[in-house]
């Protein structure tokens, strides 16, 4: 399940910061920063602090890399377990708990409420969605 969490959280903030006048350091950094979201998403971790340190990035360092993508740093993780909550509720043997626990969620009432500001629907929708 956490291999799964980890494939659907790879990919995100994909396309974050190809403007022109980015700077190449900047550019890596974003790459680490995406890196670092993939590699943490795969160990179960959404935390920034992880993500940062995986990057090894200071935390200004980071969020200056990621507002110069037009985005935060927590925007790219959440974006993550946004994905990897998409691809594990598409499986319908994984409960709605089991996702909140592999994503890192308190509890599944943080977790719907969560799921629901960034799709605009409960869990429990989605997956009706998708059959």
């Amino acid at each position: 399940l956490k291999r799964q969490a980890a494939e659907a959280g790879q990919g995100a903030g994909q396309g974050a910061g190809q403007g022109a006048g980015q700077g190449a350091g900047q550019a890596s950094g974003l790459l680490r920063l995406r890196q670092a979201i993939a590699a943490a998403a795969a160990a179960g971790d959404f935390r920034a602090s992880s993500v940062i340190e995986r990057a090894q990035l200071t935390g200004r360092t980071a969020q200056r890399v990621a507002a110069a993508a037009g985005t935060t740093v927590q925007a790219m993780i959440g974006e993550a377990r946004r994905r990897a909550a998409e691809a594990l509720l598409a499986d319908p043997t994984i409960s709605i708990e089991a996702v909140a626990a592999l994503l890192g969620f308190s509890d599944d009432r943080a977790f719907r409420r969560a799921f629901k500001r960034w799709t605009g629907t409960t869990p429990s929708g989605f997956r009706r969605g998708r059959r």
